[in-house]
Formats: structure tokens, sequence, C-alpha cells
């Protein structure tokens, strides 16, 4: 991840979420410069940013996510763990409650901890976001700009050639040799690109129609639980509601409820607590029924997960490249997105290493790069899919297909985990987003699942 060839004199970033953050620094290696332009400005302590409503909600760093982060910024896990940051062990710390109890896999059927020797780590988005600006900023040639706002493309002769940026002191014109777009799920990329003569990308939506209730309690003093995350999941195929409960920076719990239409969680923190004590397992209502609240609520509506087809597209300029939440925003219940996006920048990092060998040019980098990014979030979006489309009835959108036999087939594989150290490790590396779904068809593990489903049938 340190070439230190040059594949140009100047990038520019649009958006400095996490995933913006991360290219910046990518490109930091490759680039004699290169600019963030960010529309909020920026604070001196962690906390919430206003273009990005959800940053006050749960949000977890799948290993997937981690492992990349490792590879751009050295140290990384360690410095987030001097910072705050949670060491979460995968099949350790992690305890699903459902309506039959509790255990160590999504289904609860694992009933005993079991260390697969994968860590994650658990904080809040604000601290998670606020150390990866400042670790990127670390870098001398990466230039911040705050408080500033992406109005237009620079364009000539089929090439995106800079950007025209609105400051407080007025516009102005930036030349560069590569326009990244990470300006999230509200990118005007589309409407940019119609702009400019091209076709805006067709679209798949799935609607989940999600509302999600968020807040802090202070974890009570002597409170017995060597948990760092509990997952509260209720029956299928009408779940009526879910929670997600992480240990992170203070001392405090970071609880998300999750409702699906028409039963979104309420607002108030009567109607939060209520909530909590509804849900089929009773779990997290007995952990946070005597715990002291330390901070306000926040509710946010997610209506529906949408997949912007770059990759179809016939023309698209040069020296211009669309990445993260605007090529695809996930549900955020599965916590996957920060994650999946971090494995495309692995193939984005890759594309430019073969650039760099080759003595080559940035042309042609976007038709190469976007069917390589939907094929590593093909996963985390069918992973989403699967459990939106099984466990509420009510969803709509587009339905993948076979999602039903690939769902029986992800039940088997749960049932032999329970014996089978090896296929409980595989499924969290999947979940994680460490391998894709295709690892779990491997070598002789359908002939094991299709065994032990009709064994399941004939009992």
């Amino acid at each position: 991840m340190q070439a230190n060839e040059k594949l140009g004199r100047h990038a520019i970033i649009i958006g400095a979420s996490v995933v913006g953050l991360m290219t910046a620094k990518l490109l930091s290696h490759r680039f004699d410069k290169v600019t963030l332009i960010e529309r909020d400005p920026f604070s001196d302590a962690p906390g919430p940013r206003k273009m990005t409503p959800q940053s006050n909600h749960y949000h977890i760093l799948l290993r997937g996510g981690l492992l990349m982060l490792n590879e751009l910024y050295p140290d990384f896990t360690a410095r987030m763990l001097e910072l705050g940051s949670t060491p979460v062990r995968v099949g350790v710390d992690l305890l699903y409650h459902t309506p039959w109890g509790t255990g160590y896999s999504q289904s609860g059927s694992i009933q005993a901890p079991r260390d697969l020797d994968q860590l994650i780590l658990a904080q809040s988005r604000n601290l998670l976001e606020f150390n990866i600006r400042k670790f990127t900023l670390e870098s001398s040639n990466i230039v911040a700009m705050p408080g500033c706002t992406a109005t237009a493309l620079q364009h000539e002769n089929g090439r995106v050639t800079g950007v025209v940026v609105q400051t407080s002191a007025g516009t102005q014109s930036l030349d560069a040799d590569l326009v990244v777009d990470a300006g999230g799920r509200g990118s005007r990329a589309p409407k940019w690109l119609a702009d400019l003569g091209y076709s805006a990308p067709l679209e798949t939506h799935i609607g989940c129609d999600l509302a999600y209730t968020t807040t802090k309690f202070r974890i009570p003093a002597g409170i017995a639980d060597s948990h760092q995350i509990h997952a509260f999941y209720s029956v299928i195929p009408d779940t009526k509601g879910a929670a997600m409960m992480h240990h992170i920076e203070n001392d405090t719990w970071h609880i998300s409820l999750q409702g699906r239409a028409p039963d979104y969680p309420p607002q108030d923190a009567e109607g939060f607590v209520e909530f909590a004590r509804n849900l089929y397992n009773p779990d997290l209502y007995e952990m946070l029924k005597h715990a002291e609240r330390v901070d306000d609520l926040y509710h946010m509506r997610f209506p529906s997960a949408v997949l912007r087809h770059y990759e179809k597209l016939e023309r698209f300029p040069e020296g211009y490249l669309v990445i993260g939440d605007a090529i695809c925003s996930v549900n955020p219940v599965y916590g996957q997105g920060m994650s999946a996006h971090a494995t495309t920048l692995r193939a984005l990092n890759e594309l430019l290493d073969a650039r760099t060998a080759a003595g080559s040019s940035l042309d042609g980098l976007a038709r190469e790069f976007f069917p390589r990014a939907v094929e590593l979030i093909n996963n985390p979006w069918t992973l989403a899919a699967m459990s939106d489309f099984i466990m509420y009835s009510g969803t709509q959108g587009d339905k993948p297909a076979n999602l039903e036999q690939v769902y029986q087939y992800m039940q088997g594989l749960d049932m032999l985990s329970v014996e089978d150290a090896e296929v409980h490790a595989l499924l969290a590396d999947v979940y994680n987003l460490v391998q894709p779904i295709s690892a779990l068809f491997g070598n002789d593990l359908p002939a094991k699942v299709q065994a032990r489903l009709l064994a399941m049938a004939d009992a």
C-alpha cells in the first residue's frame, strides 16, 4: 500500500466520509497532492456531522473493513484501542438474544462461546470517523477544505478535469487529474453526468422501510456482563422489533432500537424503554431498566436500500470515479456499509498497482473499477436482501433470484456450525466481509448441507 510511483499531480475527493478519508489516504501515495472537499466543518473532538444524520446511530466496524484500515494506517487497531475502542472477539464477545434463548450465532444455535481468533472493534461512529480523519490528515500532501461544497464538474473532451467549489470566500475552480465522488447516498453524480450529456445509472431498490431510535446509557457499576455486543432478534417472518447494543467508549452502552413500518420505535424516553420491554426476548429491558440514560434520543428513517449500476453505463468520463454509498447504500441495520466499501478500495488499489507497474495512465480506470466494485458489493447486498425479504414480509422492491434456496442453504450451514468450528469461522468470515458468499459453496460443503437438511426433513 506504500507505492511511491505517481499517477498524477492532483486528486480531489468529494466528501470526507469514512470511505472518502480512506480514499484520500490510498491516493496520497500516488499523487503529489490530494484535496478533500467536505460540506461540513471539522470539529476538534468526536461528534456528529450535520450532513451525516446516521452519525449518532449504531455502527460496527466488521473485520473486512478493519483489515483494510490496518493496511492503510499502520497500527490502526492498536491506536484505536488506545483511544477508546472496545475489542470484540467474534464467537465470544457477541451474544445473540432470540425468542428461544441466547447463543453465539445469529440463530442462537451455538450455545457455548467459541473463540474464532477474529477481532473486530466496537465504538461510536463519531469516535471512528474523527480518528480516521486525524490519521488521514497526518499525511502532509493531503489538504482538507471543510465547509466547502463541490457544485459542478469541470469537463472537456470526454474527461473530467476538476471541480467547481463554493467556499466562504466565493466560487473557485480546482483542476485535477482524478476526481473521486465519495458524496454518499446524496451524491450529485447522476445529475452531473446528465448535465454533461451522459446517462445516469440504472438503480436497484429494496424497500425495507426501516426506522431506528438510538441513545446511550451509562453501564451500571458492578453489572455482570462479559459481552461487548448484544443483538436482539425476534420471530420470522413478521419481526416487530429488534435492537443492537454495543459497549463503546466512556463505559456506555450504545443502543439502537429497530422497527419496520408501521412498527417504528418511538422517539421519547418512556416509549424507548417500553419498546425494549416488548421485544420477544426480555434481556435488553432487564439490562437497561435501572441504567442511566446519558444522551439524547436520535431517530432516523431509512426507506430503501439502493444500488446504482455504474458498471452498466456504456459511456463514462475519464478522470472521474464514484465510490462508497454513492454507488450502494445498503440497509444500515446490518452494519456492513463502511466495511463493504473498504473492500472495494482494495480492488481500486490493485488496479492502481497494475497501472503503476505498467507505466500506464488513468484512462479506463472507471470501466475497470465499477465491475470489480459491484462484484464485491453484491456480497453484502445479497446478505442484507436475504434478511430483508425473508425476515420481513412487507419488504418491497427487486428481490434477488433464488433467495429462498440460498436462505435454506444458510440454515443448513448454521446447523453444521454447531459441531464444526471451521464452518462457524467460515460463516463469520462471510458475514464480516472477509470472504465472499461463494466461499460457502466450496469443497464438500454443499453435500454436507444437503445431507443435514434431508436428515432434518426425515426427523
